[in-house]
């Protein structure tokens, strides 16, 4: 069980990797919000004007902006991620038939991740 961490003057957890990966693994409705915040942020982004006499301004909102994208598709990955670590199976499965049946509470993300994750090779279908 996750316990109080005082190892740092933020307020962590210890925890097991069983217990990281379980509560990494977003839920579909908790999915489903987070690919709505997306278009929202996409479409705040394709919606900025540039303007000339305040390029600092324009910039600043560009980057906030990438930067709520980044953070929500780390979510998504890290979810992705765990759901296929916790149940390879899923996984050896997906490569072999190409496609497979959705677990009510993984969902593959609608984009794709902005970052390619560091710890997994490629794959063909990315």
């Amino acid at each position: 069980m996750a316990t109080l961490s005082s190892k740092s003057m933020f307020q962590s957890w210890e925890m097991s990797r069983q217990e990281y990966l379980t509560g990494s693994i977003l839920t579909t409705l908790q999915i489903q919000c987070i690919q709505n915040q997306i278009v929202q942020i996409a479409h705040e982004k394709t919606m900025l004007k540039f303007d000339p006499n305040n390029v600092l301004v324009y910039a600043q909102q560009e980057a906030e902006l990438q930067g709520k994208l980044l953070a929500l598709q780390y979510l998504l990955s890290l979810s992705e991620e765990a759901a296929r670590e916790l149940d390879p199976g899923l996984h050896s499965q997906e490569i072999k038939l190409g496609s497979r049946e959705t677990p009510p509470d993984v969902q593959e993300p609608l984009f794709p991740p902005l970052m390619p994750s560091t710890n997994q090779p490629p794959s063909d279908h990315e």
